[in-house]
């Protein structure tokens, strides 16, 4: 893949990104609809966004991570949570690409091993840290079974797929990776939770009741799903923190429309000096922020270029940026009217949301953010 060939497919999907997801995103915030994602997700099949981290040779482009984390950033200036699906599901797909290649063929079928029309949607299902209904792995005359309760997750309202990272029971706890059929018996949404932003994409608990499963259904080898997990994690928080500064170069959009639109004395405020220096202050972060998370793949050998401790470190990096760039927002649309229509207050939701996913397992402080921030 050549740079050119690259620059080309991001300006296709920043065009599909308007004006498929763009034009609709604020209303998608007020009423979010789970058919409104599949409707994108079958769209974006003509570009070929969901298989992008597939090989060639099964319709995909084999794009790395850090192609994918640029294009969430794209994705997220359109909508933080329509591309928060695209981002719970290439970081669910690079664990069975990591770890078991010939996996594949098994994603694209469904459990009658029918080929599927489309590429399915993925999530990730992790084990509680804490509780008596964690994600297990049990074997029974011979037979395994999946029981348990997930951490909070996204995509697991419209998920065709689940890879579920369960403690083995026969092998002293270790975490064994199994992709599930999100339609198989057992399987079942438990709780929702509804936080301030990412509307479109609900996270939720997942309950297995006794799900079968086969040995075909392990993904790499048993008992060895945990560095399988450590690996999606440090690309998924990876992608949070592209889609962070991706929300926010939309907000610094917004904050030029809205400069050029409003006239005081005369003349649009873009033109007074101070706005101009908000404005270049603005994109001086923006810049910054985008700097900190590409940097993180920054790495000449094929091994990883970074810890899991070092990409939240990132993300909470990227996340400051961006609130000092919604306060400089907020300081040009400083009226709550304007700030509302030019869709600054769901940039607000959606960015403190991005900044706090971390397995679903602490509080969510959104609506505190949120006022403090507006």
């Amino acid at each position: 893949m050549s740079i050119a060939d690259f620059n080309e497919a991001i300006e296709q999907f920043r065009v599909f990104a308007e004006k498929e997801i763009g034009l609709f995103a604020l209303d998608a915030d007020l009423e979010p609809s789970n058919a409104l994602v599949k409707t994108i997700w079958r769209k974006s099949e003509s570009l070929g966004m969901p298989a992008l981290p597939f090989p060639e040779s099964a319709g995909g482009r084999g794009y790395p991570d850090f192609c994918l984390a640029l294009l969430l950033d794209v994705v997220s200036a359109a909508c933080p949570g329509m591309a928060s699906v695209y981002a719970h599901h290439y970081a669910a797909c690079l664990s069975f690409l990591n770890a078991d290649a010939d996996q594949l063929t098994r994603f694209l079928t469904d459990e009658r091993n029918v080929r599927l029309s489309g590429t399915p949607i993925c999530a990730m299902l992790f084990p509680k840290k804490e509780g008596e209904e964690k994600l297990s792995l049990k074997s029974r005359n011979g037979d395994l079974s999946l029981s348990g309760v997930s951490s909070l997750t996204g995509n697991v309202h419209f998920a065709d797929k689940f890879f579920v990272f369960a403690k083995d029971g026969d092998l002293d706890g270790g975490l064994t990776c199994l992709m599930v059929d999100a339609g198989k018996k057992g399987v079942s949404i438990s709780r929702t939770k509804h936080f301030s932003g990412l509307k479109l994409n609900p996270m939720a608990e997942v309950t297995l009741g006794d799900v079968s499963v086969s040995p075909e259904d392990i993904v790499g080898i048993r008992g060895r799903g945990g560095k399988i997990l450590e690996e999606s994690l440090l690309s998924f928080h990876n992608f949070l923190a592209a889609m962070i500064m991706g929300a926010v170069r939309n907000a610094l959009k917004k904050a030029f429309d809205y400069a050029e639109d409003r006239y005081q004395f005369g003349a649009q405020i873009i033109h007074h000096q101070e706005i101009q220096k908000i404005l270049r202050r603005m994109m001086l972060k923006l810049n910054q922020g985008t700097s900190a998370y590409i940097k993180m793949f920054e790495n000449p050998s094929k091994e990883r270029p970074s810890s899991l401790e070092e990409t939240l470190s990132i993300r909470k990096q990227c996340k400051s940026y961006a609130c000092e760039i919604i306060m400089d927002a907020l300081k040009i649309e400083n009226d709550t009217i304007h700030v509302n229509q030019y869709g600054l207050d769901k940039i607000i939701r959606d960015v403190v949301t991005l900044a706090i996913i971390d397995r679903g397992e602490k509080p969510h402080p959104a609506e505190r953010l949120h006022r403090k921030v507006g």
